[in-house]
């Protein structure tokens, strides 16, 4: 093996369809503010120009984290503009705030093309959405008067526009928690069906394997973990997904989440050993993944991983090794 060569390896990536959002599950909120918990202030870039700090004390608020060229985010921004056009005369506020790869005259383009009444904003340095622990987009919350989020809600649906408004009618005391259930349910937002639609989803993701469009799988698999949490596989593979696209610290959560309900999944420490690997932890990610191998002598990923890590510490002799190994267990057909 030559000095300086590095083994690279494609992890396939999968897809989830879009799915119709379930309204209780609002207690999973942005993955790092619960539903209740007071909403830290921002400060933002306004697109027109110098910036804004933002305090969600006072009044209602929906906040949008968005993407431009974005279907799902292009809706959900023109469902917003018929919700503040009606909520705006009770001191509702909206608020879009682009995730940071947007050019801000691509926001410009959005907003003239459609004529949106509610400020924007770019979060230029991604503070923002990593504050708060925004991975989907779009994602909306809603902030009550006193700065708490009481609903979260990730991508869009065609009931989207109901839901938010529902809730607004429930701040405003213009409906009841339980009459607002009762419509959604009749909306076909049944609490019931949230497992079958997320195994649903997970089957499809297995028969779009091959499609590789990671973003859109991220999104999903998102939205199918909103709906269970316990699908442990869903986690995983967003995991993955996340470690691809250089996210390692949400990588880590994934992971560590599944193997805290089940200790001996191979697939989630040979992907926290990865994780490691890429923080530079090398001996941390070679426990992980030799511990990996000892609960399933067959997984390629752990093996090839392995022989990378020793590549790299000029350890030919024992990247040799794991390196063959994983073509042996991938010519048996292993994973």
């Amino acid at each position: 093996m030559k000095r300086g060569r590095t083994y690279h390896y494609k992890i396939y990536p999968y897809i989830l369809s879009a799915i119709l959002l379930s309204w209780y599950m609002e207690v999973f909120a942005f993955r790092y503010i619960a539903i209740g918990d007071q909403v830290p202030p921002l400060t933002l870039e306004a697109v027109q120009g110098g910036s804004r700090t933002i305090s969600f004390i006072g009044k209602v608020t929906v906040v949008i984290f968005w993407r431009p060229g974005q279907n799902f985010s292009l809706q959900a921004l023109n469902d917003l503009e018929k919700i503040f056009q009606v909520w705006k005369g009770k001191g509702v506020e909206v608020l879009a705030i682009a995730d940071k790869t947007s050019r801000p005259e691509a926001i410009r383009a959005v907003m003239e093309q459609n004529r949106f009444s509610y400020p924007f904003f770019l979060d230029k340095d991604g503070k923002a959405a990593e504050h708060y622990g925004i991975i989907v987009h779009p994602s909306t919350g809603v902030i009550d008067k006193g700065g708490q989020l009481i609903y979260y809600q990730p991508s869009h649906h065609r009931n989207y526009q109901a839901i938010i408004e529902g809730h607004l009618q429930v701040l405003f005391g213009m409906t009841s928690q339980r009459e607002l259930e009762q419509k959604l349910t009749s909306l076909g937002e049944s609490v019931g069906e949230a497992s079958q639609k997320a195994q649903a989803l997970y089957k499809e993701a297995l028969t779009l394997e091959k499609s590789q469009q990671p973003e859109k799988a991220i999104q999903f698999l998102t939205q199918a973990i909103t709906l269970a949490p316990s699908l442990l596989d869903a986690h995983v593979h967003l995991g993955y997904l996340l470690l691809d696209r250089g996210d390692i610290k949400q990588a880590l959560e994934e992971f560590t989440y599944v193997l805290e309900r089940n200790p001996r999944s191979p697939a989630a420490r040979t992907g926290l050993g990865i994780a490691y690997a890429r923080l530079g932890e090398k001996e941390r990610a070679l426990t992980l993944l030799q511990e990996a191998i000892n609960i399933n002598p067959d997984p390629v990923r752990a093996y090839a991983e392995l022989g990378k890590i020793y590549e790299e510490s000029g350890e030919y002799d024992h990247a040799l090794y794991y390196y063959k190994w994983a073509i042996r267990k991938l010519q048996q057909g292993r994973r």
